[in-house]
């Protein structure tokens, strides 16, 4: 009989998964316990005016426990904001970040949708697994649209974190993006 794994049952409502021709498995992952890893958007909040840039860290805290790798599954409205390079130019990658995880399984920002994927993962050779707080990658962004005063958020819905080959128990903490119009405009202004 197949079994759904460490910290998900079987039963319905949750992925299904096709194991063998005319066999199915759904399973319910559930996220009990305190977190093992922490995910994060740095700052938690920004503001940038219409047209100008933004650069936003994705860190990863491992709490004092030793991790290999780590995914960070990135969302953003793509009406208002997209993923540019150094030049400002819109980007298929974002910047990798100083965490000393050096394969790079993959790198892609997706403007179209509003997404961008980043996993990385100790080698083989080395070096240990990580410990401490480090940046896992480094997203900049331009802003194309107003958001009428209210923040658009950063979501990191599917992002996760090894050690050992098992998955750790991952808290994130998206983020926000307030754009604002290039100047001040004046509905009643003042008189000279």
């Amino acid at each position: 009989s197949a079994d759904c794994g460490p910290g998900a049952t079987a039963g319905s409502g949750g992925a299904a998964f096709d194991l063998t021709l005319g066999q199915s498995l759904t399973c319910t992952f559930t996220n009990t316990g305190a977190p093992q890893v922490k995910l994060r958007v740095q700052p938690a909040s920004a503001q940038v005016a219409l047209g100008s840039v933004v650069a936003l860290a994705i860190e990863v805290d491992t709490l004092g426990r030793p991790v290999e790798g780590v995914e960070a599954d990135v969302r953003f409205d793509q009406a208002l904001l997209e993923i540019v390079n150094a030049d400002g130019v819109a980007a298929d990658q974002v910047v990798v970040g100083n965490c000393r995880l050096p394969r790079l399984l993959a790198n892609n920002a997706d403007n179209a949708h509003g997404s961008a994927y980043v996993a990385r993962a100790v080698s083989a050779a080395g070096p240990q697994p990580i410990t401490g707080v480090c940046t896992l990658a480094v997203l900049t962004f331009r802003a194309k649209g107003l958001s009428n005063g209210t923040a658009v958020g950063l979501v990191l819905p599917g992002s996760k974190a090894a050690a050992a080959g098992q998955p750790l128990r991952l808290e994130t903490t998206g983020g926000t993006v307030q754009v604002l119009s290039k100047g001040l405009t004046f509905i009643n202004p003042p008189a000279l």
